[in-house]
């Protein structure tokens, strides 16, 4: 699986105006914290963040003042409306690191009682897992077959 790679932007400037200046520029605010290092703000392009959002990519290969590192998305913030990334949060990661994700589930099969007027009742959409920040699937998937 390969890593999607995006270049990230330095910013020395925060606060509510300074970021949606940023938003009007076609940048998304986001801030790489972890491995002991200093916290940084910066600023990823819109365009690769909602492809990142919609592959459902975990861990990012980031371009930062010409060094590369690896990093994984824990968090997203977005607008009311759910359309548009307002923030994000990545933390530095190692491939060999093992990190917890929450993960979605994706149902496959017919349950056997839906032929005879049955519904399938999701009660948990995803599930929490430990693994290689390398070998993070993008959804685990189970058979309802009977």
């Amino acid at each position: 699986m390969a890593i999607p790679a995006l270049k990230a932007e330095r910013r020395t400037l925060s606060g509510t105006k300074n970021n949606r200046s940023l938003r009007a520029q076609g940048k998304v605010p986001a801030v790489l914290y972890g491995k002991g290092k200093e916290n940084v703000n910066i600023a990823l392009d819109t365009g690769a963040v909602n492809k990142l959002m919609h592959d459902a990519e975990h861990v990012v290969e980031l371009e930062l003042d010409g060094t590369r590192s690896h990093a994984l998305l824990r968090a997203a913030q977005r607008d009311y409306l759910g359309d548009n990334i307002e923030h994000l949060d990545l933390t530095r990661v190692d491939l060999n690191d093992e990190v917890r994700v929450n993960l979605p589930l994706r149902w496959v099969g017919t349950p056997k009682g839906s032929n005879q007027g049955g519904v399938l009742e999701v009660i948990r959409a995803g599930i929490a897992l430990s693994c290689k920040a390398s070998n993070i699937p993008k959804y685990i998937e189970t058979d309802v077959s009977a």
